[in-house]
């Protein structure tokens, strides 16, 4: 069974695999690149040297980093119109940062788009992350188990 962090931190790697998924298909959709990873390679480059690999690691750190800030609101999010809002919040962050990483690196490739991408690219991680975040959640199955027998004894 997964502790809190590990099942945590795998649901923003699951989500971060969703959300790319988006980006990639409406790159191939558009021929615009809104693949992050490759972007991030692009930022990361050093003289003549991308690093895709880099931009991979880099990507994943940080979807899996996000979500044990978003997931307990997730959990606790009762309401639908909650999640939505989760969604918006965690693009918002998301155009923050890839801002300044843009500012920081002097890319100068065509921000406007890719940024507005990352507001229904974030409502994809969010309810990836939702669902993987209530598959991977570590389960007490004693106490199930115990709640399992006390049902079947009182309907017997």
């Amino acid at each position: 069974m997964m502790n809190r962090g590990l099942s945590t931190l795998s649901a923003g790697l699951l989500a971060t695999a969703a959300m790319t998924a988006f980006s990639y298909s409406l790159s191939a959709v558009t021929g615009r690149n809104y693949r992050e990873p490759d972007l991030l390679a692009r930022i990361l480059r050093t003289e003549d040297t991308d690093h895709p690999f880099a931009g991979w690691l880099m990507h994943a750190a940080l979807g899996s980093a996000w979500a044990p800030v978003e997931l307990p609101y997730l959990e606790k999010a009762h309401r639908d119109l909650l999640k939505p809002v989760l969604a918006l919040l965690s693009g918002a962050a998301a155009i923050l940062t890839w801002e300044l990483l843009f500012r920081g690196s002097g890319y100068r490739g065509y921000r406007r788009r890719f940024l507005l991408h990352l507001i229904p690219a974030h409502f994809v991680y969010t309810y990836a992350l939702k669902v993987a975040g209530g598959l991977l959640a570590p389960h007490d199955s004693g106490s199930e188990t115990q709640a399992l027998a006390a049902s079947n004894s009182s309907s017997g």
